[in-house]
């Protein structure tokens, strides 16, 4: 285990979870409250940062300073926050787009979705063109940077499984939907909203590829997200100790092969040792013979 872990184990030991809650509605970090007892006030925070390769762990404080994290973040690498011990902890900058809404008609997703892949398509032409020096050919615009642009709270992996709910490419052109691909993608994005709303998740995992999701996307089902999760990591965790207890056993075996060979190789000495001797000792013998003649 890595030192980060080790320190936050030692930090939060003894405390017991107060709550858990979004900071920031739609936005990408968890709060998990540690103290000493319910009821009482926290006495360390643990945020959990959850952006793709740029996710990060923090614990922190009541007041809000930091204690451990798992990347360190200083002004070299960015100029909008930097996460190191002994900082005040700032969220992540606000993500672009508005917050998802039931009540929004179908008119308007879609042209938030066309408008925002747009836009998508426009900032990677720019990036490309910036880091080549030289003009660029554009973009493709598609409705899975579309709609992770044009709202908060939405990941690529949401995107692609609500396309795959209603049949739909998540790599297509949003003009290049007809308008029944757009009903359908409709529909599952207000069910996946009436699922956060009511909290009636369906836990599924996908076994061939190792991919879980709460909207019932994939064949094998479970009982539910704990049971998943559990099953999940319950895996990885016996993964690992497989390989620490292989790790243990090889090395075992390895010192007890190279003990034993040690002692062959004695022998076969000792044995060789033996066989000249008794040479030595037949010569000898008729040496000594010989002196009386």
């Amino acid at each position: 285990m890595c030192p980060v872990p080790l320190q936050a184990t030692a930090q939060l030991k003894g405390l017991v979870l107060l709550s858990a809650q979004l900071p920031v509605p739609w936005e990408r970090v968890v709060q998990l409250d540690f103290g000493t007892r319910p009821g009482d006030a926290p006495s360390r925070q643990l945020f959990c940062e959850v952006m793709a390769k740029y996710s990060n762990v923090v614990l922190t404080t009541a007041e809000g300073s930091i204690l451990q994290c798992g990347y360190q973040v200083g002004g070299a690498m960015s100029s909008l926050r930097q996460v190191q011990q002994g900082r005040p902890y700032q969220l992540p900058p606000a993500v672009n787009g508005i917050p998802p809404s039931a009540a929004e008609p179908l008119n308007t997703w879609q042209q938030n979705i066309t408008q925002a892949a747009s836009l998508a398509a426009a900032e990677r032409t720019a990036a490309v063109a910036k880091k080549q020096h030289s003009s660029s050919s554009s973009s493709q615009e598609t409705v899975l940077a579309g709609a992770t642009r044009a709202y908060m709270g939405v990941s690529p992996s949401l995107v692609e499984e609500l396309c795959k709910t209603a049949g739909v490419n998540p790599h297509s052109r949003p003009d290049s939907l007809r308008s029944q691909d757009w009903c359908e993608l409709h529909g599952a994005w207000l069910a996946w909203l009436d699922r956060l709303h009511s909290g009636n998740f369906t836990a599924c995992s996908c076994p061939s590829t190792g991919k879980f999701s709460v909207i019932g996307i994939y064949s094998q089902q479970h009982n539910s997200v704990h049971d998943m999760i559990d099953g999940y990591y319950g895996t990885i965790q016996a993964g690992e100790v497989y390989a620490n207890l292989h790790q243990r056993l090889s090395n075992a075996v390895k010192q007890a092969l190279k003990k034993a060979r040690g002692k062959v190789y004695s022998f076969q000495q000792q044995l060789a040792a033996a066989d000249g001797a008794a040479a030595v000792q037949k010569e000898a013998d008729i040496i000594v013979a010989n002196l009386y003649r």
